[in-house]
């Protein structure tokens, strides 16, 4: 029997319900992936399913469920959420940037449908719940679950023991730390010990930034033979990873590694920063690292008394390259022989900074499946060999300082054939983006930028709007974010653009945005999201 693959990312509403009340009933039975989304594409998209009655029940036959963007209350639960338990087949279910406001039982029910799903196999738990719900309290074992990634979630010692002790066939495991936890304090809850007895080899740890958490971690996991870790503002030099390492992680293999941190100088320092750097390289020469082949990479600069590093082993691992501070000022060392060039492959969101990447270590390498950059205009023509082709490239952010530059950005736009979203971060010119920029594929334009010299969102007036419905761009964009003077600018956009089907307006004035909303809005349009600052209507 023939199944079915739906996405409902960026789906326009008519299309949407049109779907539901054609073929989705007759259907439902036979579809095998499904992935729904509220982000600011499609809001209120599982709003509309439920109107047509639809529940989790109807898809009996998922072997994969994806929710996008879910800001659910109990009603959502209910709907949704209560009728997991119905889906037997399912082995692949996630969760991404969602929020729940819903009571701790419903939270407990929720998980513990999950645990108790017969075939999962893969779960990821991007959960925000109100009510502060962890994983410490659910009673169900999952024999089934291999492979579990939790984020958004505040982790304390106890909770991941009890964590481990209810999946006792985990193979994999990622999450992020970043609780803040300081090792100077006692700790938070006492550590709870799992089975000695666990499977797991493979550990991702995101936002660490505590050590005793991390050592916790460790001590709960000594069989486990690959680890990824990217810290922050935790100062660990090659010797004591080595300490680490020996004692907690034996049979570790493979070592990825990233972190930021800051050596504040002291006054009576009297070695020059370039011999502190060194120094501190040093201990990653040992043999330990060495015979591992371990190499390590370090982009430092110094601002004041501050020295701020960058650590990352090599080949680099992680999906996102960016340095902050101080951008044009870098300074570059290595541990690998000046012979061996190592890829950035992994690399898919990117600022680049040309202060880093015209240094010699990169002169072989190339990014071809970069998804997201950020860059500055001008650019240079290292810029195109490390970057020969963009037929990945989903979201473009640009820094424009000059009309001159027009040629540049047409250029790559060109080049860029799945290009969907399109961001003006800052900007210094006498007229307003998007300028007579055009692309076959944009169809998201974000114009909320900065004014660097102020600090201010650059606002749009009536005018402007008018020049931006007659563009190329506007004309064809479907999802717009923008910061308007004056409420009737949002009327004017929403008459004069035709394919939009999602504004997202920031705004000062509560009472005349809400009033001329109620009065004005065309009756296709309706305010799909109200929050403190910004409305999202959508059509």
């Amino acid at each position: 029997m023939h199944s079915y693959s739906l996405d409902f990312r960026s789906i326009p509403k008519d299309d949407f319900e049109q779907f539901c009340q054609t073929y989705l009933s007759s259907i439902s039975c036979r579809i095998a992936y499904l992935r729904l989304s509220d982000d600011d594409d499609t809001p209120n998209e599982c709003s509309y399913l439920r109107c047509y009655s639809f529940t989790m029940n109807h898809f009996s036959k998922l072997h994969s469920l994806t929710f996008d963007s879910i800001n659910s209350d109990s009603t959502f639960y209910k709907v949704f959420l209560s009728h997991l338990h119905c889906l037997d087949y399912l082995k692949y279910l996630k969760f991404t940037d969602c929020y729940f406001d819903i009571s701790s039982e419903e939270s407990q029910d929720l998980i513990d449908q999950i645990w108790n799903l017969p075939k999962l196999t893969h779960l990821y738990c991007g959960i925000i719940f109100r009510n502060g719900y962890t994983f410490d309290a659910t009673k169900s074992v999952s024999t089934s679950l291999h492979d579990l990634t939790i984020v958004k979630n505040s982790w304390y010692g106890n909770i991941f023991g009890c964590l481990l002790n209810s999946t006792p066939n985990l193979q994999k495991f990622c999450t992020e730390l970043n609780n803040y936890d300081s090792d100077h304090r006692p700790p938070y809850k006492e550590f709870i010990f799992p089975s000695p007895h666990l499977l797991m080899h493979k550990l991702i740890l995101t936002n660490v930034r505590s050590r005793r958490e991390m050592i916790y971690f460790f001590t709960l996991l000594p069989n486990i033979n690959y680890l990824k870790i990217e810290l922050f503002s935790v100062t660990l030099d090659g010797c004591q990873w080595e300490k680490i390492i020996n004692q907690y992680l034996r049979r570790l293999n493979i070592f990825q590694m990233r972190m930021s941190f800051d050596l504040v100088l002291e006054d009576e320092e009297e070695r020059e920063n370039k011999q502190i750097v060194n120094d501190y390289m040093q201990t990653y020469m040992t043999s330990f690292w060495i015979d591992r082949q371990w190499y390590i990479r370090c982009h430092w600069t110094v601002h004041k008394k501050i020295i701020s590093m960058n650590i990352y082993t090599l080949p680099y691992s992680f999906n996102y390259f960016s340095m902050d501070k101080n951008e044009f000022n870098f300074s570059t060392v290595s541990t690998c022989p000046n012979d061996m060039f190592f890829n950035y492959n992994s690399i898919r969101n990117i600022r680049y900074e040309p202060a880093i990447f015209h240094n010699k270590i990169f002169s072989h390498t190339t990014m071809n499946d970069t998804t997201t950059l950020e860059i500055i205009f001008p650019i240079d023509d290292r810029f195109f060999t490390l970057f020969p082709a963009f037929n990945q490239m989903f979201s473009l952010c640009i820094h424009i300082s000059s009309v001159h530059q027009h040629d540049q950005v047409q250029k790559l736009l060109d080049n860029m054939p799945r290009l969907y979203s399109l961001g003006f971060m800052s900007w210094d010119t006498p007229i307003m983006p998007p300028y007579e920029y055009t692309s076959t594929s944009v169809r998201r334009l974000d114009l909320c930028g900065m004014d660097k010299s102020t600090h201010k969102h650059y606002k749009y007036n009536q005018g402007h709007c008018r020049l931006l419905c007659q563009s190329s761009l506007g004309k064809q964009c479907r999802v717009l974010i923008i910061d308007v003077k004056t409420a009737i600018s949002v009327l004017y956009l929403i008459h004069h653009m035709n394919n939009l089907r999602t504004l997202k307006v920031s705004y000062e004035d509560n009472d005349q945005y809400s009033e001329i909303s109620r009065k004005h809005l065309p009756t296709t349009w309706t305010i799909a999201q109200k929050r403190r600052g910004y409305l999202i209507l959508h059509s």
